[in-house]
């Protein structure tokens, strides 16, 4: 019974990617997150080039910046090695979680994924202690164990 149930919310969570059909871009949709992130931050332009430049070794420029929104550039998108670097800078993982999204999964950052792991580690303690009555009660049948 408890097996069902478990493999019936196992498959409640196997991620499923989008279809693509060739017919999909998302240039501009990076764009514009890029452009939000960057005008959701209240820094200027120069102080994320500066601080991803800081953090990377990279130079990054105002005009990289500029690039990477521009919605007329939609062959400048950031790189993907550029995207953690921007979500550190501005503070977000809007990208990540957008990327994770767009192939039918979750994101758990914290709390939230310790939460999980517990959870994880929980149930692994709920099967062992199942397995080793078990295990008991076979030696009783036998009478080995009194």
């Amino acid at each position: 019974m408890i097996e069902k149930k478990r493999e019936r919310e196992k498959e409640r969570y196997i991620s499923q990617a989008m279809g693509y059909n060739g017919k999909r871009d998302e240039r501009l949709e990076i764009s514009r997150m890029v452009g939000k992130i960057i005008r959701e931050t209240g820094k200027k332009n120069a102080e994320i080039a500066n601080e991803m430049s800081a953090l990377s070794g990279h130079r990054f420029t105002v005009q990289t910046l500029s690039g990477w929104r521009s919605l007329s550039k939609e062959r400048f998108n950031i790189p993907l090695y550029a995207v953690p670097i921007l979500e550190v800078v501005c503070g977000t993982r809007q990208i990540t979680e957008w990327l994770v999204t767009k192939h039918g999964g979750a994101v758990l950052f914290g709390e939230e994924k310790l939460l999980i792991q517990l959870g994880r580690e929980e149930w692994n303690r709920y099967q062992t202690a199942n397995r080793i009555d078990a295990l008991k009660q076979r030696m009783r049948e036998y009478g080995s164990l009194a």
